[in-house]
């Protein structure tokens, strides 16, 4: 570890490790810097960094806190996605923020969310339907494996990896 500091000791980041759940917020903003669309989905397991189970959440505290930060960021359009912990009882602290779709956005898609769609829409000119911000399917639990598996469940706080996710 002291060589590695050594001799990268200048160019590392180092942040402030904060308990409590995880999240990653999938968001499309048009190019006209309307927020369209933002699903929380809870990080409950990670297996080398990859999400491997997840479940949606309609919290109005995390999408509340993501548009707000959507709000500052004027240049950027398109799908991105957020990165936040939570301690319980506390604000979300974002720590991350990925300029394109997310390696657990198939669970906003299933959940309602068509990414891909309102990206296209954009690009083409067509209008945007008028649905709310937070209009996808809460509980929408993924549980991957080869593949995706979508499963809405109805109570999350049940589930393994609730209070602090799991990493393997």
């Amino acid at each position: 570890m002291h060589a590695h500091i050594e001799t990268f000791g200048g160019q590392l980041v180092v942040q402030e490790y904060v308990p409590g759940q995880e999240f990653t917020i999938d968001v499309y903003r048009s190019r006209g810097g309307l927020v369209r669309r933002i699903v929380p989905r809870q990080r409950l397991v990670v297996r080398s960094g990859e999400v491997e189970k997840a479940v949606t959440v309609k919290d109005a505290q995390l999408i509340q806190a993501t548009a707000r930060l959507a709000a500052h960021m004027s240049d950027l359009w398109g799908v991105y996605c957020c990165q936040c912990r939570r301690e319980p009882g506390g604000q979300p602290r974002f720590f991350e923020i990925n300029p394109r779709f997310g390696g657990g956005v198939p669970l906003s898609i299933a959940a309602g969310a068509n990414f891909p769609l309102y990206l296209l829409q954009d690009i083409l000119g067509i209008a945007p339907d008028s649905r709310p911000v937070d209009d996808f399917v809460d509980n929408m639990l993924m549980l991957r494996y080869d593949e995706a598996c979508f499963v809405r469940v109805d109570d999350p706080s049940a589930l393994p990896g609730y209070h602090s996710p799991i990493f393997r």
